[in-house]
């Protein structure tokens, strides 16, 4: 069983390289966001580092999810384009895709795990019924500016 962690910076260290990088390259983005809601309600928003990286966090899973779903939709879409022509799917190395296989389910599989780790939290609720990566920030910036707890 992994090892639990006690905070968002032992998660990070956790990720694979790119992913550390992905997350990194959040923070920009995050305080971009940060500094429109606090344009938008005429008062500074401070955010703690835990809070930041928090946020940080959200947004890349919330962009995993998109990932993965968008890899399964393009698999799909090519193994039904090679069945209209007959043939059973389409190969990249030695893996096979076809309509349905595991393999073109891949990502879709991968982003229900995350979704799944992360589902009975507020956390997860935001995520799933956020429209844009920019509203599930802006409503955890708001959120956690007014000192909602979304763990």
């Amino acid at each position: 069983m992994p090892e639990r962690v006690s905070n968002i910076s032992e998660i990070i260290q956790q990720l694979p390289q790119k992913l550390q990088l992905r997350f990194n390259s959040l923070g920009n983005y995050v305080q971009g966001i940060v500094d429109e809601e606090s344009a938008k309600n005429g008062k500074q928003v401070k955010l703690s580092g835990e809070n930041a990286q928090l946020i940080q966090l959200a947004a890349l899973i919330y962009s995993l999810d998109s990932f993965l779903r968008a890899g399964t939709y393009a698999a799909r879409t090519a193994s039904t384009t090679f069945e209209e022509f007959e043939l059973g799917g389409f190969q990249v190395g030695s893996t096979l895709f076809t309509k349905n296989n595991d393999n073109t389910r891949r990502g879709e599989i991968l982003a229900d795990k995350l979704r799944k780790t992360v589902a009975k939290t507020r956390l997860g609720a935001l995520i799933k019924n956020s429209s844009s990566m920019k509203e599930l920030i802006s409503t955890l910036v708001r959120e956690m500016s007014n000192d909602e707890s979304v763990d």
